[in-house]
Formats: structure tokens, sequence, C-alpha cells
């Protein structure tokens, strides 16, 4: 079993250094405080409801993950400040889709702060932390070896996103599983 805080690393691009970080479970009240009050005020609505993540209840859907065995949620705060820089809801018990019979970890739900990411909007022009968006799918990768199920994850995205290309660039494959504008990608079994 992974001990938690998993200590970790992000980059901060202010202060041009590595900044000391660390994966916690999600409290249903860091959610709602940390998450859910803080994320998107210095946003406009538009730029929220182009976000994938822009509707979410952090909140809420730890509280969902509370009663579900296979579900857990997780976050990466930097240690310096205590503030929550990513936050992801991960499935224990979903099927494979590149091997068929095979389980994998679904990363149901991932975000990274709305000032960690390049293209939004924000006062500075360079985000806040660089990291995120792959320390909290390698506690998943992490956490799906534990469970031996290789390190297999799957994550939902938008095709059209930055998310999309990112992750592909990481090894992710883009699955037949097609949903409007979203498809399903996968990270194959991992030595």
């Amino acid at each position: 079993m992974i001990e938690l805080p998993l200590p970790t690393e992000l980059f901060s691009r202010r202060a041009n250094r590595p900044v000391a970080a660390r994966i916690i479970h999600l409290p249903t009240e860091d959610a709602a405080r940390k998450v859910d009050s803080v994320w998107w005020t210095s946003l406009g609505g538009k730029t929220r409801k182009n976000e994938i993540d822009g509707a979410w209840d952090w909140a809420l859907t730890v509280q969902a993950c509370q009663w579900d065995w296979y579900t857990d949620c997780y976050a990466i705060e930097t240690l310096e400040d205590g503030e929550i820089q990513g936050a992801m809801a991960v499935y224990a018990a979903a099927w494979s889709i590149l091997a068929p019979g095979q389980l994998a970890l679904d990363v149901a739900r991932l975000a990274t702060a709305p000032q960690n990411r390049a293209w939004l909007p924000l006062s500075e022009s360079a985000p806040l932390y660089q990291g995120v968006g792959s320390a909290l799918p390698t506690h998943a990768i992490l956490w799906s070896k534990d469970l031996r199920l290789e390190g297999r994850l799957i994550l939902n995205v938008r095709k059209r996103d930055y998310a999309h290309g990112f992750y592909i660039r990481r090894g992710f494959v883009a699955t037949n599983r097609v949903f409007d504008d979203r498809v399903l990608l996968e990270l194959p079994a991992q030595p």
C-alpha cells in the first residue's frame, strides 16, 4: 500500500526553482475550501465554462467517493503555502480497453488549478506551478502497480484540449471510445 502523504516536487515558475509538494487524500473540507471556493475566483465565467472541469463540484465528488470502496480522491498540495494545485478522482475497478480482460485504474476526474494552466488568461503569463498534470497521474500509476494492474490507467479528455496532446506525448494511447467531443485515453501496462 502506498503511504500518504507522498512527497513530490513541482516547479515554481515565479521562483524559478523546484518546490516541495505532497500528494494527499482529498478531504471534503479541503475540496470545498481550497478547490471549489478558490480555483475559479480570478477568472471570468466564460473561461470557466470552456474548461471541462469548470462545472465540477469537488466537495460533492469527494463525498460521493467516500461511499464507494473502489474510488478515491487525491490532491497535490504545495508545502510552502498549503494550497491545492491539482486534484483527481480515481476508480479502481475499470476494464482496460487496450488489454481486454485486464483491469485498469480509471482517472475519472483530473484537474490542475486554473492558475497552473498556461492557456488560461491570468494576470501572469506563465503558470504558477508546473508538473501538476504529471505528478497526479504518476501517483495513479504507482497505485495501479501496487494493485498489480501493471500501471494501466484510463483518462477521459476532450479531443481538442491541451490535455489530449499532453497525455499522448506521455505515452497514453487514444482508444476507440469516443463520446461527443471526448475520448478515453489509456496508458498501457508499464514495465
